[in-house]
């Protein structure tokens, strides 16, 4: 199965949300549109732990 995911989403894997990784997962392919990916770089940069954000991000 093929599926493609949003900021929120995204967002929900990052926090660790046990229901959304299960979810997500289940997917063969994930795909993340560039607008998502911009979104996620963007609130990196913004936050408080930048760097360990980013690379969060960068490693997904």
């Amino acid at each position: 199965m093929v599926t493609a995911i949003d900021t929120n989403i995204a967002v929900e894997f990052f926090r660790k949300n046990e229901k959304i990784i299960e979810k997500v997962s289940s997917y063969k392919i994930i795909y993340l549109p560039v607008t998502v990916v911009g979104e996620l770089v963007f609130g990196a940069l913004n936050s408080a732990k930048k760097e360990e954000k980013l690379l969060n991000r960068v490693r997904f």
